[in-house]
């Protein structure tokens, strides 16, 4: 397969004043379900490490580079997945260290919806996609689709206590990512108008 490399520059965390010993821990927000075509979400934390470069890889996937500055991290970063199988994902830093992300790789099919949810419930999302199977999956309660807005492409829904920025509304509805937010006040039309359904507003992927 013909290689890729895409280069994403950290948004970095102040590190503590405190040292800390040299740390890097790789997780799958969306447990390990994926689709070919689209970008699947990584979380990489970092602390104490040197300025640098990590990598991501995994066969079917475009490698994804990220930019270290020294300071402690938390970020989502997206990986395009490009094939299946997918997998096993890896990092791995210039000094040689390096370590496989132990999570469960499960590609979605075509009857299958990912239906991320934050505060609510997946089933929110049920009417949007009659006749499918839907798989719910909890996000963060704070900060449910953080980081570059690319990497939650892989959600066929996200169920919201709160509507996300507008850009973030644009990308994922023109994506093909429905957002339902469980708000009594209509959130602002930004593609198409919302459809209220009880006190729950639904903006459809197209």
């Amino acid at each position: 397969m013909r290689r890729f490399t895409c280069l994403f520059t950290a948004l970095m965390v102040t590190a503590a004043a405190l040292p800390c010993a040299a740390a890097v821990s790789v997780s799958l927000p969306l447990e390990g379900y994926h689709r070919a075509g689209r970008y699947m979400p990584v979380r990489v934390i970092v602390q104490g490490e040197p300025a640098g470069e990590l990598t991501l890889s995994a066969d079917g996937a475009v490698t994804t580079t990220l930019q270290l500055n020294g300071a402690a991290a938390d970020v989502i970063v997206p990986l395009l997945v490009v094939t299946d199988p997918l997998g096993p994902i890896a990092w791995s830093l210039p000094d040689g260290r390096k370590g496989t992300v132990e999570t469960k790789l499960t590609a979605l099919g075509d009857q299958d919806r990912l239906v991320g949810y934050s505060g609510g419930n997946a089933g929110a999302a049920a009417g949007l996609f009659a006749g499918k199977t839907i798989i719910p999956v909890a996000l963060d309660l704070a900060e449910p689709l953080r980081g570059q807005v690319a990497a939650w492409e892989t959600l066929d829904a996200a169920v919201l206590d709160r509507p996300p920025p507008d850009f973030t509304v644009r990308f994922l509805a023109v994506g093909g990512t429905a957002i339902v937010v469980r708000s009594p006040a209509q959130p602002p039309d930004v593609v198409l108008p919302w459809r209220r359904v009880g006190d729950e507003h639904l903006l459809p992927g197209h």
